[in-house]
């Protein structure tokens, strides 16, 4: 894999978590229930994407030797068409 589809995977990894810190304090500010669990679903859908599609995503392309950006786009292809 190339070092400029590790670092996008890795960069993509690292705004996740930016983003989930930041929804976490948001979600702390909030006081409407129906809205906290709006964003708790917003995590949980972060989460898949995350543990479902980047991971491994990320693990096969490092065991093949094939570009990240492949990886993604045969896995999409494959969800689209289930």
């Amino acid at each position: 894999m190339s070092a400029q589809n590790t670092e996008t995977l890795l960069l993509i990894l690292e705004k996740e978590a930016d983003f989930e810190k930041e929804i976490r304090r948001l979600t702390a500010l909030i006081e409407s229930n129906r809205l906290t669990d709006v964003m708790i679903d917003y995590l949980a859908g972060l989460d898949d994407l995350k543990n479902d599609l980047l991971l491994p995503a990320r693990k096969e392309s490092f065991e093949n030797e094939v570009p990240a950006s492949s990886v993604i786009a045969d896995k999409y292809w494959y969800l689209s068409r289930v």
